[in-house]
């Protein structure tokens, strides 16, 4: 028997009736994102939720397509290793937002644990094994989405869309820019340069080639690196400068990639970050091979992780229901 799918329309909120004090965590020129706790209300328990509501001064007709787009993909996607959607909301008439809510994550970004990390002051809990969770848990989120029936890239995977949760888990986020098409599996793309961040974008996406999921297996490579390594790629060759996005784009289609240190990364990661990276797609291996690699040589990959019930727990719990056959 099919699967009953509940109708997007009921996730639909009220901003103001529905939540209560609204605490602002950031902003941009995108809007504002509030952390708040959604009203116990019949089946809804209370839940401490992030808003992002979106500048309705400044939003464009395609900024209704991508939010639209994120609003459907979150509503399909159910998996521990991808944000929750918890609602979301439209203006009717001038009242009202435009805005999406999603699980509050009280550990921030990926991103923000690795500058933090870096800067020696890792916040307490986060761990070598919480690490190998985060690197486990990105794969398996990955191979989950690139397994839907729908064909989807992500096109913008980076530490700044993985959120982590109160076990330093990881939650994949920001599926505004993502590319999806109804049963395709062979389809490829061409996009323009605006979309995705250059420091994590393949050869083939900053030439304006045809690309695949292995896009997003190449920006993985690139955040095993910052897990190790905790500083951004290419920041040695920009000392004393931001890291020029152009000369990166220059660097990247030419075949180079930034070092790694024998001492900091293993012979194991070292090899798969090069393998993601690869300037070849085909050579690239997706993201089932590197969860079964993962699945059956955790003790190679993960040493340290051997007799760490927690982290068996977690490889078991996000593996379910994958098909890895």
């Amino acid at each position: 028997m099919a699967q009953k799918v509940e109708p997007i329309s009921r996730v639909l909120v009220d901003i103001k009736g529905d939540f209560g004090r609204k605490t602002k965590i950031s902003h941009g020129g995108f809007g504002v994102v509030y952390r708040a706790t959604r009203k116990a209300k019949g089946k809804k328990s209370e839940m401490e939720c992030a808003i992002k509501i979106m500048n309705n001064q400044s939003l464009l007709p395609g900024d209704y397509h991508i939010f639209d787009k994120e609003v459907k993909l979150l509503f399909r996607l159910k998996h521990p290793a991808i944000i929750e959607l918890v609602g979301w909301s439209i203006p009717v008439m001038n009242y009202g937002y435009l805005a999406l809510v999603t699980k509050y994550m009280p550990n921030g970004s990926l991103s923000q644990v690795i500058q933090k990390e870096s800067d020696s002051l890792a916040p307490e809990g986060w761990d070598i094994i919480k690490k190998y969770c985060c690197i486990v848990g990105i794969a398996v989120g990955m191979c989950y989405v690139h397994q839907q029936d729908m064909y989807i890239i992500h096109r913008d995977l980076k530490p700044d869309n993985i959120l982590l949760d109160e076990n330093f888990y990881p939650k994949i986020c920001d599926f505004g820019i993502s590319k999806m098409i109804e049963n395709q599996r062979d389809q490829v793309f061409n996009m323009t340069m605006g979309i995705g961040t250059a420091l994590y974008m393949a050869p083939e996406q900053m030439s304006g080639d045809t690309y695949d999921k292995k896009v997003d297996v190449y920006a993985y490579a690139y955040i095993l690196y910052e897990l190790f390594v905790l500083k951004k790629s290419w920041s040695d060759q920009f000392p004393n400068a931001e890291i020029n996005p152009l000369r990166v784009s220059i660097l990247v289609q030419n075949g180079q990639r930034p070092e790694i240190a024998e001492n900091i990364v293993t012979n194991k990661f070292r090899d798969l970050i090069k393998r993601c990276w690869s300037q070849n797609p085909d050579a690239r291996p997706s993201f089932k091979e590197i969860v079964l690699d993962f699945k059956e040589r955790a003790d190679e990959f993960f040493p340290e992780c051997s007799n760490d019930s927690d982290f068996m727990e977690y490889m078991e719990s996000v593996l379910v229901g994958l098909n890895l056959e």
